[in-house]
């Protein structure tokens, strides 16, 4: 049961960092951490938001490595249309309804494409384990089972 747990917590952590990794895009319209040099950069939020940009795939690499919860992943990629999008129309408000529509539309469009190709590929990872089993039982490379009488 303590193991259980245990597992359950470090998913709901790598869960949390993943999340984490696309929360941190958003650090430059947020503060400035009182950072008053701008690092050769136009000004301090754009330094703020580079450097988030750096750090947000770095973050999201170390909890994709503990395994979260694959829910979790809809937040950076929330967030990441968002970015694309503000890329193209970068007067736009973050509480604009089009935006919203926007990123909920690819956000769900791109699960349900990972949803569709996973299901397409689990036939195959089933005859692959299948074929992997009768190969060790061929091969006897099986552990030997005791005979009950």
């Amino acid at each position: 049961m303590n193991d259980l747990v245990t597992k359950v917590g470090i998913r709901i952590f790598a869960s949390l960092l993943v999340a984490l990794s696309g929360l941190v895009l958003f650090t430059d319209k947020v503060t400035t951490f009182g950072i008053t040099s701008n690092f050769g950069f136009q000004d301090t939020q754009t330094f703020i938001w580079a450097l988030s940009q750096s750090f947000s795939p770095l973050i999201l690499i170390l909890g994709s490595c503990l395994k979260p919860f694959r829910i979790a992943y809809t937040i950076p990629g929330y967030i990441y249309f968002i970015q694309i999008y503000w890329v193209f129309h970068p007067d736009i408000r973050f509480d604009d309804v089009f935006l919203q529509i926007y990123a909920i539309g690819f956000v769900s469009a791109f699960t349900t494409l990972i949803i569709v190709i996973n299901y397409l590929f689990q036939g195959e990872r089933d005859q692959e384990i299948e074929y992997h089993s009768s190969l060790e039982h061929y091969l006897d490379l099986q552990s030997p089972v005791k005979a009950t009488e």
